[in-house]
Order: C-alpha cells, then structure tokens, then sequence
C-alpha cells in the first residue's frame, strides 16, 4: 500500500476592528508584526516556501482575493515533529480599521 501524504492549507481571513486602551499614554502597544511574530508567524511568502520544501510541492494560493483591502498578512509552516502528521500552512489576512 503507498504512504500519501495528506496536507491542508488553512486560509484563514480575519478582519479585525481593534481599539487599545492604555492607563498611560508612554505605554506602547505591540504591532501586529510583533504580536505575530511571537507566535512564529512571518511573511506569507516565507512560509510558504517552507511548506513547499517540507512537502517538495508548489503551493497554489488563490489569484483573487475577496473585494476588501487587507492591511496586513502574516504566514507560518508548523512542523509535527513529534509524530510527523500534522503539518500545516496557515496564512492570516488582517484589515485593521
């Protein structure tokens, strides 16, 4: 029986309407880039050339995307490499208001 590999690539498309507020007006809060960062989330393109090499495939992303205009887009790969079965692309799009 041929072992196949089973990937999925989750788009997930946030639109986020966010209002911080701060005590102080010297407190800064984090930007996204930073926010994502810590969660290991970098360029799209970034991680998407690290799923491809992962799984030696191209990855097709959409040509269009819905009629909104994103502010910011963040990528991560994530490896199992514990049990090697739940790899994953996960792209965020993010429209700041």
């Amino acid at each position: 029986m041929k072992k196949e590999t089973i990937f999925a690539v989750l788009m997930l498309f946030s639109i986020t309407n966010t209002k911080l507020v701060h005590a102080s007006t010297d407190d800064k809060p984090p930007s996204y880039e930073e926010m994502y960062s810590r969660f290991g989330y970098k360029s799209v393109d970034e991680a998407v050339k690290e799923f491809e090499n992962h799984f030696k495939k191209d990855v097709k992303l959409p040509l269009r995307l819905p009629p909104i205009s994103f502010t910011q887009q963040f990528g991560r790969f994530y490896e199992d490499k514990q049990f090697n079965t739940n790899d994953f692309l996960e792209i965020e799009y993010i429209r700041k208001i």
